[in-house]
């Protein structure tokens, strides 16, 4: 034991998350107070808030993407072509700090306080709606705040529900954007809805958003 011990430098040990706020800069106390207060206010009825970071807010809501069609290495399609648009998935933080302990890129924070992120916003949906019947626009993770700080991954964090047409839903060669390597055919079925309610996603975003930045 004496010898394992020996060759770990506990002392020059520190967290990642906990070197992440060390560093001069990284805390912006006016944000995180605003958010707070957001947070705080009297509500008519319970909701819960959506946090998110972006370039356009005109752009906010769209529900497909151009991009280049990508091929899975393992799909025997043969498919070399260039898609026009494919559906694309919008991440949302159910807090500021949600990922900040093993997955930065899932941070909203960490994309508020970035410049080439010239706003950002919260959004207020009451849970009522989104939770007790399920919600036809956003997938919810059954996670409880706490447990978001320390999660990883694309599923542990709210995201916005996508639209596949019927035909391509067992494609291996076509990729949902805003999901890492997510062909349409892996895409799991609590992200698919209707067009319908995916071509009302952006209006909901606008009636619901705050400005934070």
């Amino acid at each position: 034991m004496k010898r394992m011990l020996a060759t770990i430098n506990i002392v020059d040990k520190v967290d990642t998350c906990v070197d992440r706020f060390r560093k001069r800069g990284y805390i912006d106390r006016e944000l995180i107070k605003r958010c707070i207060r957001l947070e705080m206010e009297p509500q008519k009825e319970d909701v819960c808030f959506l946090y998110r970071a972006t370039n356009s807010m005109n752009e906010e809501g769209n529900i497909m993407k151009s991009k280049r069609n990508e091929i899975s290495s393992n799909s025997n399609l043969g498919l070399d072509e260039l898609d026009n648009e494919v559906p694309h998935s919008l991440s949302f933080g159910p807090s500021l700090f949600a990922g900040v302990m093993h997955d930065k890129t899932a941070t909203v924070y960490n994309y508020f306080i970035q410049q080439k992120y010239s706003e950002g916003y919260l959004i207020k949906l009451p849970k009522k709606e989104f939770f007790a019947s399920g919600s036809a626009l956003f997938f919810m993770p059954p996670l409880p705040t706490l447990a978001q700080l320390a999660s990883i991954g694309e599923l542990f964090h709210p995201r916005s529900k996508i639209f596949i047409e019927e035909l391509q839903l067992e494609s291996r060669g076509h990729f949902v954007s805003g999901i890492l390597n997510c062909s349409y055919n892996r895409c799991p079925a609590f992200l698919i809805t209707s067009k319908r309610a995916v071509n009302s996603l952006k209006e909901t975003i606008q009636r619901n958003r705050i400005i934070i930045k």
